[in-house]
């Protein structure tokens, strides 16, 4: 797997891309870990895109200050 800072110099060739939405998921996989890829359309790999985008916006959404989130006493996290 190369991604882009690990390009080649060129030469060979490229059989597959791994949508924007899949990298977390494919950043986590452990070395010998299987992968399947699946041909999917430009508007799928989009929708993908924009439903990961939203899944963000609303864990962002959510962080609040400390004294918010509970009473305020870093041990009772």
């Amino acid at each position: 797997m190369l991604l882009a800072d690990g390009q080649t110099a060129g030469g060979y060739p490229k059989i597959a891309t791994v949508i924007t939405a899949d990298l977390p998921r494919l950043a986590v996989m452990a070395p010998g870990q299987t992968l399947r890829f699946a041909a999917v359309s430009v508007a799928a790999a989009e929708q993908a895109a924009r439903a990961r985008e939203a899944e963000l916006q609303a864990l962002i959404a959510g962080i609040g200050p400390l004294a918010e989130a509970g009473n305020g006493d870093p041990q009772a996290i």
